[in-house]
């Protein structure tokens, strides 16, 4: 069996390191130039001489899978990046597609027993303090309080699925 191998690190640096057709396969999540979270690394998308990169180390007819947002705007810009980087584009892609997106500090827990209409009992309490913003509009521009005290309870799980 080959030795297979795991490289992590920017794609920008790692890739010179590797030689000309000597990868099988190729999977990446690279950023999708979103700003998801409003995070600075998922400003803009990969450039595309990182593409030609993992283009030059894939032995020819390799795969290279890439994780990108289904949002037209992005997805459009990730596979002609992709082509002009010598990837043959007409194959079928495999997606991955959600309704709702990333829940954001959900807790599963909380939102099954919600469901099921399970109350939660309260094991004890937490004491929060600092500067707190309100949204506006679903931004952050709203009212800011200094020193903002609130108290959210702990509760246990009360649904038991097995």
């Amino acid at each position: 069996m080959n030795e297979q191998i795991l490289i992590n690190g920017d794609s920008k640096n790692k890739l010179k390191d590797i030689q000309d057709g000597s990868v099988d396969y190729l999977l990446t999540d690279p950023p999708y130039g979103i700003s998801f979270m409003n995070k600075g690394w998922d400003k803009v998308l990969p450039d595309v001489e990182v593409w030609k990169e993992c283009f030059r180390v894939l032995k020819p007819g390799s795969f290279i899978s890439v994780m990108s947002s289904p949002r037209s705007d992005v997805l459009y810009r990730m596979i002609k990046d992709l082509e002009d980087s010598g990837f043959d584009m007409s194959f079928s892609p495999i997606l991955w597609t959600y309704h709702t997106g990333f829940p954001k500090a959900s807790d599963t827990s909380k939102m099954i027993d919600k469901r099921l209409g399970v109350d939660r009992e309260v094991i004890g309490k937490v004491e929060l303090k600092g500067t707190a913003q309100t949204l506006k509009g679903g931004n952050y521009g709203g009212e800011t309080y200094d020193n903002k005290t609130s108290e959210y309870n702990i509760t246990s799980s009360n649904t038991y699925i097995g």
